[in-house]
């Protein structure tokens, strides 16, 4: 059934995801944003994306289940890549369904709204789903894609991933607007509030949020309150800023454990099934790394190469290519 394929894609996540933290402690990979404890908001989204609606998502750096469900644990190796500092990561296999990732903050909002007047323009379907954390909101980017988005009547959904913290900033020092929510209702815009631990909540609100878009009734903002239970970053230090009293309790409502539970009320789940999926998804995880290791790196003179479609005939262009061919690096 679907809660149980909506489990085994969040453990997934998960386990992929803690792959890819100890990747970047042994020097495999770069910075990596986890997205620990936040699984139900991007698991609830992608099976909310209907791909026979024409429904278009616009990611920022962490919406992992997001893109295992829409793409196939497959998506994960672009992930590592984008993570590894390879600009291919960011080359997904579907462009007509998703955007690349959008790493400074709030970027993706206005490139959505840009998208969805585009779409009318051209007479097309579907919905623009657009993805942001808490602090996104806090950006003039947020702020003029909702007033843009409201007065053209564009179907947009803006899906913020309240995980309580921007970088190093509690949301209750970061802005007075609480629930975020309300942000909407400031440009008239139908807003709602879903359970981001509550993987079926996320995907009905989502769902209903695209539904009412695609009628005409204008963008949609929704709210998905979860909790970070990971560092920013593997270049943060969380408990510089938070109690760990305080994520102990966030790790008591935690997604997983939440639906795990419900699924064993109901006979569909038990410890053998269990371990069966973690073992399973651990042999996943590592054919994922093994084939990110196996993956040719970029060449050095590609930095010149896919700078311009056309290498300018200028000296230091020149010179700097054959310098760089010459050199093999």
């Amino acid at each position: 059934n679907e809660l149980t394929a909506m489990y085994r894609a969040m453990v997934l996540t998960r386990v992929v995801d803690q792959k890819a933290v100890n990747m970047h402690k042994t020097g495999m990979m770069g910075t990596y944003a986890s997205s620990l404890g936040e699984e139900a908001v991007d698991v609830g989204t992608g099976y909310a994306l209907d791909e026979t609606l024409g429904n278009i998502f616009a990611p920022y750096y962490r919406n992992h289940g997001t893109l295992l469900v829409m793409f196939g644990p497959e998506i994960f190796s672009k992930i590592f890549l984008f993570w590894g500092g390879d600009e291919r990561g960011n080359m997904f296999a579907d462009a007509d369904r998703c955007l690349p990732f959008a790493v400074p903050i709030g970027t993706q909002f206005p490139i959505a709204v840009g998208v969805a007047k585009g779409r009318r323009l051209l007479g097309k379907e579907g919905v623009v789903v657009v993805s942001g954390g808490d602090g996104s909101t806090s950006k003039g980017d947020f702020n003029t894609s909702l007033n843009e988005a409201a007065v053209k009547k564009l179907p947009v959904v803006f899906l913020i991933k309240n995980n309580q913290y921007a970088i190093s900033m509690s949301i209750k020092e970061q802005t007075a607007t609480r629930p975020l929510a309300l942000r909407g209702g400031g440009f008239a815009i139908y807003s709602m509030i879903a359970d981001g631990n509550d993987v079926i909540a996320v995907r009905h609100a989502v769902g209903l949020a695209i539904a009412r878009a695609r009628e005409g009734k204008g963008p949609v903002l929704v709210e998905a309150q979860t909790y970070r239970l990971a560092d920013h970053t593997t270049v943060d230090a969380a408990k510089d800023y938070r109690d760990q009293e305080e994520v102990d309790r966030a790790r008591a409502n935690e997604p997983l454990l939440r639906l795990r539970r419900l699924l064993i009320r109901r006979g569909w789940w038990d410890d053998a099934r269990e371990a069966a999926l973690l073992a399973e998804s651990e042999r996943k995880a590592e054919e994922i790394k093994q084939g990110y290791l196996a993956i040719p790196r970029q060449r050095t003179e590609d930095l010149v190469e896919f700078l311009y479609e056309k290498i300018p005939d200028v000296y230091s262009y020149r010179e700097q290519l054959a310098e760089l061919k010459r050199k093999g690096v």
